[in-house]
């Protein structure tokens, strides 16, 4: 005799950058078990794909690879929270310059944790009178990647700027079908100032972020942490 089958509550949340409502469910133990092992293994790849498998098996009409990385982080706190609870239990240390070695406990709720959208920037950056360039929305494994690499390494910059560009223009024509490696030499050749505005704009974007004011039990120190990457919110996941 087959087993009865379990019911399975529903959910409702938007989509930070379009507010489109979306209807998800909890992940069920063996997903968990998944993220688990990807967050235990510190390969980024399994990571990576294990948050896009959630996102897509527990959110309906929902396909990962077409939201910005902020969509899916958000998405997947909102599933998180639903799945094994709403609040997140830390452990927050003090920085280098403090000599008090107290670990000190917090509760974070996962509702109070937002994506900014008041404030975003233009995707269409001129360049010159007759240049300019389309930016998008760096994708959850494109900017997890980079986050991971040295702030010194020019090559992975620039490939990863190339990345974000969704096409060049001028007055004449819209240039929108290229390779990535076409792209990372036209990046390459842009004069230092261009440079800079496509990464002023990068640092716009939206993020899943929140910041944690407490102050210490043991040294009554203020301290204030900022939670800005999906790690930060599952050190205890």
């Amino acid at each position: 005799m087959a087993l009865p089958k379990l019911g399975v509550p529903e959910f409702y949340t938007e989509i930070p950058s379009t507010g489109n409502k979306v209807k998800f469910r909890p992940f069920t133990v063996k997903q968990q078990k998944a993220l688990l092992f990807a967050l235990q293994s510190q390969d980024l790849d399994l990571m990576i794909d294990c948050v896009h498998d959630i996102v897509d098996v527990c959110c309906y009409d929902v396909s990962s690879n077409k939201l910005a990385a902020f969509d899916i982080e958000y998405l997947f706190i909102k599933i998180r929270a639903k799945s094994v609870g709403e609040v997140i239990d830390f452990y927050l240390r003090h920085g280098a310059n403090n000599p008090c070695q107290h670990r000190q406990q917090y509760a974070l709720n996962i509702d109070d944790v937002k994506v900014n959208m008041t404030q975003v920037e233009d995707p269409v950056i001129k360049l010159e009178a007759d240049l300019g360039v389309t930016m998008k929305y760096p994708s959850f494994r494109e900017i997890t990647k980079f986050s991971a690499i040295s702030k010194d390494n020019p090559t992975q910059i620039i490939e990863f700027v190339a990345s974000v560009i969704e096409n060049v223009f001028n007055s004449e024509d819209v240039f929108g079908e290229f390779t990535l490696d076409e792209m990372v030499e036209w990046v390459s050749n842009l004069p230092t100032t261009y440079f800079e505005q496509l990464i002023d704009w990068l640092t716009k974007v939206p993020k899943l972020e929140h910041t944690i004011e407490y102050v210490c039990d043991e040294c009554q120190q203020s301290e204030t942490v900022e939670l800005k990457t999906l790690s930060d919110f599952f050190i205890s996941a």
